[in-house]
């Protein structure tokens, strides 16, 4: 089905197609660090505008505004490093963890 999210039992509006792009790709590796480039070639797979890194990090700034802090209370979801992105998830928050 379609990529959904929900917090406090309310389905979250997850933005234009190319942001769940991004989000589609980093739940697909959760906890891990997803490269910028593969990020890219999610959103644009034949050919990135010369603006795909400024438009990679609009809709990273968006998902973290979405998203908001981690479930630990504080720490960033989302953060920059090693090259890339990492969501971090945890147990029981992503679907294909649970019932993988």
């Amino acid at each position: 089905g379609p990529l959904t999210a929900r917090r406090d039992g309310r389905e979250l509006p997850l933005g234009p197609r190319k942001q769940r792009l991004v989000l589609a790709t980093l739940l697909a590796r959760p906890n891990t660090p997803v490269p910028v480039d593969v990020l890219t070639d999610a959103v644009w797979p034949d050919d990135p505008p010369r603006t795909a890194r400024k438009n990679l990090q609009v809709y990273i700034s968006a998902a973290r505004a979405l998203l908001g802090p981690a479930g630990d209370g504080g720490t960033d979801r989302l953060v920059h490093g090693c090259g890339g992105y990492h969501l971090r998830i945890a147990e029981g928050e992503l679907d294909t963890l649970r019932f993988g």
